[in-house]
């Protein structure tokens, strides 16, 4: 501040002191200030002089976090035109440096797997036969839920588009909001907290799934590292320009830029989830274990279903108490009544209907204790043919949808295809060309 007043006071000597001594305590953060002052005022020979020196500070391997918006303000323009060139030249040599080896590509393309992967929405309880009674749900419902993924990558990609496709602001407000970023952008020191700050929002973005709200976190870890890597900081803006500290045209920037190995992750992600669609929906319904792979073979499953019951009735019949025990029993308690007739008439009537009686109560209790097994079994049965009839159904559905979701990714992978340059008219569409 010494020196910038020196300087606007016209005093050559103080502001050379001044700055000299700026340099020896923190020459980045001077040549910083600088830079951004001397283009606010319109100095450009001097902002490109200290946006030179600026570059000379960085290394690709580990960069500040407001490295991405300092590209921002040279790539639409509010630095001289000149500055576009330089920031080129060095941009293109980080990439050409970090691209050399297969390292920071595939990391590159972990990171946006992972990204796709914690995309995918929450389940909506749509097949609630299928959830309750597949005994490999959750691999159905990941499925799905990784199927589905490629209609939110729509929406996600095409919003970077649309939202990027008109920036009208004059050069003027945005260096005023760039700057706004670099003073109003929190320290390093707070990025805990602010990492905190962003799991709870997920954990109620995600009605309460902790589990889900990890999974984004997981793939955003890297926006909250003081430094990282020219490939990171464009994957940081391409999946959050809001924490990485830059705004939506460095979004749409980043994603530019990083637009080959988004599609090559993308491919994977593809490949990976058609690998794990399960090929067979395994059921099991009071015990009767079926499989079935796209619902079409209910005639048969309902068969091999009847026969299931049908031993099921079998068995719980043949365990039944025998009725024969009983009726020995009373029949043999007749006889000795009849012998008895001779000795008393009264003995012989008692023994006699004793006797009946126990060969009656045999033969009734039997019959009832049958008729209820079978009862039992049959309303069984025709509820597990309606459960049967139900997944069935809910398994074409199931087909349908996923197919119909999975289809997407063809859609995502021309959207991603069709990304150049021209798609954002805030950035330079020369400068981006010759960076890629």
């Amino acid at each position: 501040m010494v020196a910038l007043s020196a300087w606007v006071r016209n005093d050559k000597n103080t502001t050379e002191k001044a700055l000299n001594e700026a340099l020896k305590r923190d020459d980045y953060k001077t040549t910083l200030f600088f830079m951004t002052v001397m283009r606010r005022l319109t100095r450009n020979d001097a902002s490109l002089k200290w946006l030179e020196r600026y570059f000379m500070h960085q290394n690709p391997h580990n960069l500040d976090r407001e490295f991405i918006i300092i590209l921002e303000a040279v790539t639409t323009g509010v630095f001289p035109p000149a500055a576009r060139q330089l920031m080129m030249v060095n941009v293109k040599n980080w990439l050409d440096q970090l691209t050399q080896g297969d390292n920071f590509i595939n990391e590159q393309k972990s990171q946006w797997v992972k990204f796709f992967e914690a995309l995918g929405p929450l389940s909506n309880g749509k097949y609630p036969l299928l959830e309750k009674f597949s005994l490999n749900w959750n691999l159905l419902d990941n499925s799905l839920k990784e199927a589905k993924t490629h209609a939110i990558l729509d929406t996600h990609f095409k919003s970077i588009i649309s939202s990027s496709s008109d920036f009208s602001k004059s050069a003027k407000v945005q260096l005023d909001e760039i700057l706004s970023l670099l003073v109003t952008n929190f320290d390093d020191e707070e990025l805990p907290l602010q990492e905190q700050v962003r799991l709870n929002q997920l954990i109620i973005q995600m009605d309460g799934n902790k589990t889900a709200a990890q999974a984004i976190m997981d793939a955003e870890k890297h926006i909250f590292e003081e430094q990282v890597d020219f490939l990171q900081l464009l994957t940081n803006a391409s999946f959050n320009p809001e924490l990485s500290g830059a705004t939506k045209v460095t979004q749409a920037l980043a994603v530019s830029i990083s637009q080959p190995w988004i599609m090559e992750a993308h491919n994977t992600f593809t490949a990976q989830n058609r690998n794990k669609i399960p090929q067979s929906i395994e059921l099991s319904i009071d015990d009767f274990k079926a499989s079935t792979k796209d619902g079409s073979e209910e005639n048969e499953l309902l068969n091999k279903q009847e026969e299931f019951y049908g031993h099921i009735l079998n068995t719980q019949l043949k365990s039944l108490s025998s009725p024969y025990t009983g009726v020995i029993i009373g029949i043999l308690i007749c006889l000795l009544g009849l012998w008895a007739y001779n000795l008393h008439v009264m003995v012989a009537f008692i023994g006699v209907a004793i006797g009946g009686l126990i060969v009656f109560n045999s033969i009734s209790n039997y019959s009832k204790a049958k008729n209820k097994t079978i009862e039992s079994v049959e309303e069984r049965k025709t509820k597990a043919k309606e459960v049967l009839r139900g997944c069935l159904a809910e398994t074409v559905d199931y087909r349908k949808e996923h197919t119909t979701e999975d289809n997407k990714a063809e859609e995502i992978r021309e959207l991603l295809c069709s990304i150049t340059p021209e798609d954002f008219s805030s950035v330079s569409k020369e400068t981006v060309r010759n960076i890629i």
